[in-house]
């Protein structure tokens, strides 16, 4: 009887740990702006459009177009901006608003939404033969490294 009781509980601590592996996400890092913890999910319609590259290359795209503005990285203020887009049926980015903020950081939805901006053209996927546009949510990341203390 006890052994089945390990068993389970050793079963349950196993089938536990495998759930947690299984929540995280792809992990995107950039020195200056995404940090080394998973990113924002982007919300959208499934395979609507496609970004050169893919996903990961939009996201790597938004933190390559990033300029942390001076006056929130000075003051220590970070987190996720998120940016509403529309996919027009050719392929291009309008309706640029970001939909949260960073509380105290108002030069970082402008930051954002400048970056979004700056993406490559979207290839539409055609829905019964024709393109159609549509509303996508992303996530801007602003994150400042901590310094390193020169320890390995």
């Amino acid at each position: 009887m006890k052994a089945i009781l390990l068993l389970h509980s050793f079963l349950l601590i196993q089938m536990l740990g495998y759930a947690s592996c299984m929540e995280e996400r792809f992990l995107l890092k950039n020195d200056t702006v995404v940090p080394s913890r998973a990113q924002e999910p982007v919300f959208h319609d499934p395979m609507l459009y496609v970004y050169p590259g893919g996903e990961a290359q939009m996201l790597r795209d938004i933190s390559d177009n990033l300029i942390y503005p001076e006056l929130e990285k000075s003051k220590g203020i970070q987190g996720v901006v998120m940016v509403q887009i529309n996919i027009e049926t050719d392929g291009t980015i309008s309706e640029v608003k970001t939909v949260r903020s960073i509380a105290g950081g108002k030069n970082l939805d402008l930051a954002a939404e400048e970056a979004v901006k700056k993406l490559k053209k979207f290839t539409p996927v055609k829905t019964n033969g024709k393109p159609k546009s549509q509303q996508i949510t992303l996530p801007v990341r602003f994150y400042i490294p901590k310094e390193s203390s020169g320890k390995p």
